[in-house]
This record gives structure tokens, sequence and C-alpha cells, in this order.
């Protein structure tokens, strides 16, 4: 009787295919004549460590824009968690003091069962975000 809960989970954890998530939009730093700097994550996030999908690695520029791509996958989420819950995080200098700060997109909830999920942000970066925590310097 106990294995009928466990095969259950055993079908359920084994017919969640793969979902490819897939990230667009442009970045903006409306401060004049700056070079900019960022890095951009994409992430499911989780209860215990979030997983992360996709980044950018370090990119600058003194434009006031710059269109970005990311692309990752994920196998499901937790034990009877039937719903990714995927954010994204830009670490960026765009501030009128040149400080780092993080800006977290809204978590957006997706189905375990999708295939493709696509998302578009463009945000504003000048000045928004919260002062970024860096281990050893803070």
């Amino acid at each position: 009787m106990k294995l009928i809960p466990l095969l259950l989970l055993v079908v359920i954890v084994c017919r969640t295919q793969a979902t490819s998530f897939e990230a667009r939009g442009s970045l903006r730093c409306n401060l004049p004549g700056q070079t900019w700097c960022f890095y951009f994550f994409l992430y499911e996030i989780d209860l215990l460590q979030d997983d992360l999908l996709a980044e950018t690695g370090k990119q600058c520029t003194s434009d006031k824009s710059w269109e970005y791509h990311l692309a990752g996958n994920d196998n499901g989420d937790g034990i009877w968690d039937t719903r990714y819950e995927v954010s994204m995080k830009v670490r960026h200098n765009c501030s009128n003091h040149g400080e780092l700060l993080d800006l977290w997109s809204n978590e957006l909830l997706f189905s375990i069962y999708r295939k493709n999920v696509n998302i578009k942000w463009s945000p504003d970066l000048t000045d928004r975000g919260k002062r970024a925590f860096i281990p050893g310097r803070d």
C-alpha cells in the first residue's frame, strides 16, 4: 500500500521533460557619457538553492542600450512542485555614483510540463536596484 504513492511519484518525475527557457529584451542606462557594465542571470528560484539557467558574464558598453538573449534548460522542479519560479537579475553600475546595484525582475510562474518558455524584460537600469552584497567587501 505504501508503494503506490512512491510509484506515482516516479511516474510523475519520469514524465517531466526538459523545459527550454529563452529570455530576450534590452537593458537601458540613461546616464550621459558613461560606460556601464553588468552581469545578467536567469534563475529558476528554489527553496534551498536557486538553479542558474543562463548568464552573460561581464559585459560593458557606452551605448544607451544593450540587446540580450539568454537561453537555458531545466528538468523539473522540487518534489510536489509543478511550477517553475523564474526570475532574472542584473548586477550593474548604471548609477550616479558608480555603485554596484542588483535589479531583479518579477518572479514568473510556468508549468513544469511546458516545453518552451519565452520571457521578455527590458528594464531601465538607471539608479535602480538594491546595493549589491559582495562577500569579503561588505
